[in-house]
């Protein structure tokens, strides 16, 4: 697969183009950016691919015969406007978490792919992270009673906030769609289903309109509750339980990896039960290439695609109900195609 790059965000060129250079089933023919400087791009890369800067970068790449998908790493506010370009240039698509900036602006995004037969992927690396599958099976095994509790903590304490990207005064700035996304989404997996209800108190960082730091409370079905914190101007922090009627799980970093996070504190889980605790470690495999795997996988046919846009729409429904105070749990994710 013939891959062009949107953004020459830390992201991509920190984790996406190293794990599409190991990869067998993909390589790198472009790079487009409006912000980076073409000789600087060329300076981190190998083998050569094209570089478009400037104005009209997007549109160069997106216009190019020798590009079959693209992975966007731009600001939030332009993720589904270059999904949509993307679409309708018959290209598939790998976009950076948050998929948009909220539920309805991801739903379009997502109706613009399907109508045009490609692939749509939020990019959330964590979803392959080992550690959440191992803890369904032990959940689904009853290893800790019925589940009752999931309680997350993703912060992270960025230098200079008021110059950081992630404050910029648009729509899908702030704590909630950079980090808070990580553990919303986890609690959907772990317990299975939506939230009924959703509660949130954030604080603002002055003059941006966006959220430096957030607690939500989520309330399922069968009387169970999550309990997420996430922040960008505190300590880092970066963890999950689950607490059941006879035991519980904790699990260390879960929602970031390197080379973003340390490798230590290793990959672990701790079941705790009877007053006995059991520990499991877990290959730190590279999550950027395994999902960069999966998404080749769906593209090809050779799997369904692993977490599907109505995933992602979920989860921006609960952000979207975080800022807003309006949850509707009944709503449909997407319209009949």
């Amino acid at each position: 697969m013939r891959w062009g790059v949107i953004g020459w965000a830390d992201i991509a060129r920190r984790a996406f183009v190293p794990a599409l250079a190991a990869s067998a089933s993909g390589r790198l023919v472009a790079v487009a950016s409006q912000r980076a400087d073409a000789g600087e791009i060329r300076r981190h890369l190998l083998d050569g691919p094209r570089v478009h800067a400037g104005a009209g970068a997007y549109e160069a790449l997106l216009g190019s015969d020798d590009v079959d998908a693209v992975y966007i790493a731009v600001a939030n506010h332009h993720h589904a406007t270059l999904i949509a370009a993307a679409a309708a240039a018959g290209k598939h698509v790998l976009c950076e978490k948050p998929m948009a900036t909220s539920a309805a602006e991801a739903t379009g995004a997502a109706e613009r792919c399907a109508s045009a037969g490609v692939v749509l992927m939020e990019a959330m690396m964590a979803r392959f992270n080992p550690q959440h599958e191992r803890v369904r099976q032990l959940i689904a095994s009853g290893a800790v009673g019925r589940p009752r509790l999931f309680r997350a903590s993703f912060t992270v304490s960025l230098p200079e906030p008021e110059n950081n990207i992630r404050f910029l005064s648009s729509p899908g700035s702030g704590a909630l769609f950079d980090v808070g996304i990580y553990p919303i989404s986890a609690a959907r997996w772990i317990f299975g289903s939506e939230p009924l209800e959703v509660k949130a108190v954030t604080v603002e960082l002055p003059g941006t309109g966006a959220d430096e730091l957030s607690t939500i409370l989520l309330r399922f079905p069968d009387e169970r509750l999550a309990v997420i914190d996430c922040g960008l101007t505190v300590t880092p922090r970066n963890t999950y339980e689950v607490a059941g009627t006879t035991g519980s799980i904790s699990v260390t970093r879960p929602f970031a990896s390197p080379p973003f996070v340390p490798a230590e504190p290793a990959l672990e889980l701790r079941l705790m039960r009877a007053g006995e605790v059991e520990i499991e470690r877990f290959a730190d495999l590279d999550q950027y290439a395994l999902q960069l795997a999966a998404f080749h996988r769906a593209v090809t046919g050779e799997s369904p695609l692993a977490y599907p846009p109505e995933e992602s729409i979920h989860t921006l429904r609960i952000i979207d109900a975080c800022r807003t105070g309006v949850y509707d749990s009944a709503t449909p994710v997407l319209t009949d195609r």
